[in-house]
């Protein structure tokens, strides 16, 4: 039939949202940073320009809003420089009931509907912004996500010589 269009294959429903991820691919040390924008309980569409090829099995690191996922997943689509979806897979107890906390906040549009509370961060003068760097990506050497008042730890603490 003209104009129809293809019949939607998703067995979960989806929902939009922003969250960080840090994923490293089997047989990898190297670890990727990027941003996954919709999610189900069996997947996510992660956002980056260097994708992995369709069956790529990666170990990541989902964090959004105080959730926290760690698990497998498994590349089922990949659209370069534009992102990819991926399927979670084997899943512990912990991961998969963080992963349906964090689903069912975005089902109750608790995400969408809450007023973000908007706190007013003051930074000191900025005389070393190497320092500022260096010290940032130390911190995301060993964390996925960074909250304002560690931020401006970090900043304040950096520009301290």
């Amino acid at each position: 039939m003209a104009g129809s269009y293809p019949q939607e294959k998703r067995r979960h429903p989806r929902f939009k949202c922003e969250g960080n991820l840090e994923l490293k691919t089997d047989g990898s040390t190297i670890r990727t940073w990027a941003t996954f924008t919709d999610i189900s309980t069996a997947g996510c569409y992660i956002e980056m320009m260097t994708t992995f090829p369709v069956g790529t099995k990666m170990d990541l690191q989902l964090g959004m809003l105080g959730f926290l996922v760690n698990g497998t997943a498994i590349v089922r689509a990949s659209y370069p420089f534009l992102g990819m979806g991926i399927e979670f897979m084997n899943l512990s107890q912990n991961a998969r009931e963080q992963l349906d906390a964090m689903i069912a906040s975005l089902a109750a549009g608790t995400l969408l509907s809450a007023p973000l509370a908007v706190k007013k961060i003051t930074l000191p003068a900025i005389s070393e912004p190497m320092a500022v760097v260096n010290a940032l990506e130390r911190f995301f050497e060993t964390k996925p996500t960074l909250s304002a008042d560690e931020f401006v730890r970090i900043v304040t603490s950096s520009q301290r010589r």
